[in-house]
């Protein structure tokens, strides 16, 4: 199963609304000045208002098994959005970047906190680690501790759980249906 859910903040609510529910076709769920949710395969992807000066960006990878062709995009806000067509997986989001200092570090702490453990840990290119599963991950990339933006991830598992991710900005929910 693709990321449940994903919490992102933005400087564009009616930018992103255009896109994703105009130009790609996703259901839109709500839009209002506080958020934006849409439903994309599997994935309820959400948008809240960024705080203080925050320009938020993210890099993440949507799976759209029908219909649909290998791209890459960037959205108003300048998120980076990789579209694979891959039939063996749910379609939703699949892969998440997650900027660390430190990656073998995170990638351990989240293999210890993530219970059960998801069964991906893998390391990849040189400063990069997926830690997930075969429908869900997260790609670790190194980077300054400033690219950090806010994020709530939920993610599916066999125990209701919370996470907060060392002292970086990001929470994971671990959640079972």
């Amino acid at each position: 199963m693709a990321f449940w859910g994903l919490q992102l903040e933005t400087r564009d609510l009616n930018g992103l609304a255009d896109f994703y529910a105009n130009r790609l076709g996703f259901t839109l769920l709500d839009q209002n000045p506080e958020r934006l949710d849409l439903r994309v395969g599997q994935t309820k992807l959400c948008f809240v208002p960024a705080e203080g000066d925050a320009q938020p960006a993210y890099e993440f990878s949507l799976n759209l098994s029908q219909g649909s062709h290998a791209q890459t995009l960037l959205d108003p806000a300048g998120n980076r959005i990789e579209i694979t067509a891959d039939a063996g997986l749910s379609d939703g989001v699949v892969r998440f970047s997650l900027p660390v200092e430190g990656v073998a570090t995170v990638a351990q702490y989240l293999r210890g906190e993530l219970q059960p453990p998801p069964p991906l840990d893998s390391a990849g290119e040189p400063g990069t680690w997926l830690v997930g599963d075969e429908d869900w991950s997260f790609l670790l990339e190194e980077a300054d501790h400033a690219k950090a933006n806010f994020v709530i991830a939920t993610v599916p598992g066999d125990i209701i759980s919370e996470l907060k991710v060392l002292e970086y900005p990001y929470f994971i929910h671990r959640w079972h249906k």
